[in-house]
């Protein structure tokens, strides 16, 4: 048995037994251990906020399931569109839509990081503004 396939078993239970909200914001900050990252505040309010209400802005876009795939996702659209990788180790997507647009932020401990999107229309990593913003454009 490999390394990879007992990290997938492992990452089945800890979403089977990781249900409720305490526990889905304890899986979010593993997440971060995990990476070395540190996720704002503002992140995890709007990760709760979702969880609860998802704007129609929003329908059909993976917030909630699989965050923990979200970085490697936005790589695999990056080398499917022959765009070479811009994202960093501390670069944190944490939205993707319908598998041709991501969006993400620097979580390097800033409050209220600025949010990029990345579309396979456009090519080009496009700056939203700050997270804050992004929440109110969105109706969070």
């Amino acid at each position: 048995m490999n390394k990879e396939y007992f990290e997938k078993i492992d990452a089945f239970f800890r979403l089977l037994f990781n249900y409720g909200p305490a526990s889905k914001l304890k899986y979010l900050k593993s997440i971060a251990k995990e990476r070395g990252i540190e996720l704002p505040d503002l992140y995890l309010d709007f990760y709760e906020a979702i969880r609860r209400k998802m704007p129609k802005s929003l329908v059909g876009t993976d917030i909630l399931k699989d965050v923990d795939e979200f970085n490697l996702w936005a790589e695999e659209l990056l080398a499917e569109n022959g765009i070479k990788s811009f994202l960093t180790e501390k670069d944190f997507v944490f939205m993707v839509h319908q598998g041709y647009i991501f969006w993400f932020f620097k979580a390097d401990g800033t409050r209220d990081p600025i949010v990029f999107c990345y579309s396979e229309e456009d090519k080009s990593k496009i700056e939203i503004g700050p997270f804050s913003e992004f929440m109110t454009q969105n109706e969070i």
